[in-house]
């Protein structure tokens, strides 16, 4: 499970990263980060990093996610962020009324209830 921030967007690499490189610090971490594991994207690789709530620095890297190959990125790259279909699903259940709110039918209830949750 992925945390996101739009708080990240636009961030770059502080120092160059090399291909078995276990952390990477960021310049543009807002302050008030919660802690959590986050997803990146730098240059073509896709990789996740451990923040705990304090600094600029993630580490416990998961490098070359997803198929993408782990590669050495140059200090000052831009690094994105992506929204993955996990954060945009927490961020819906956390913003937006529980559906079934507007289902009037108790079959209907039933039906959603025992076929969708």
């Amino acid at each position: 499970m992925y945390t996101f921030s739009s708080g990240l967007a636009g961030s770059k690499l502080t120092a160059a990263l090399s291909a078995a490189g276990q952390s990477l610090t960021l310049l543009g971490v807002p302050a008030g980060l919660p802690a959590g594991t986050y997803l990146f994207r730098i240059d073509s690789e896709l990789l996740a990093g451990s923040y705990t709530g304090t600094g600029r620095t993630f580490g416990d890297l998961q490098r070359g996610l997803d198929g993408t190959a782990a590669a050495t990125h140059r200090a000052g790259v831009v690094v994105h962020h992506p929204i993955t279909g996990e954060s945009l699903n927490r961020f819906a259940r956390a913003t937006l009324p529980d559906p079934m709110t507007f289902v009037r039918s108790p079959a209907l209830r039933a039906l959603i209830a025992a076929n969708f949750t």
